[in-house]
């Protein structure tokens, strides 16, 4: 089943903050629940990201947030565990 893992890049919020105002979310396609659960594990080890969720449908996000979706051929690091730099 396809899930979507959104967070908030907090080092580019503050980025865009300064810029524009909004919030800066990622937002991964996963092709399964294992994927989305290895993003997760990723998004967890990083200092930058917060309010990590998985969600079942698309999410909506209002026009105060910044959306960037990614998928396995924009990010292939943050498909597989332990592969992504961590900086906590």
């Amino acid at each position: 089943m396809i899930r979507y893992v959104s967070m908030t890049d907090n080092l580019m919020t503050w980025w865009i903050k300064a810029d524009d105002g909004r919030e800066a979310v990622l937002v991964f396609f996963c092709y399964s629940a294992m994927a989305a659960d290895i993003v997760v594990h990723n998004a967890e080890l990083r200092g930058d990201m917060s309010n990590i969720t998985v969600h079942t449908m698309p999410p909506v996000f209002s026009q105060t947030v910044r959306v960037t979706s990614l998928n396995h051929n924009d990010c292939p690091r943050w498909y597989y565990r332990n592969s992504v730099r961590t900086n906590k």
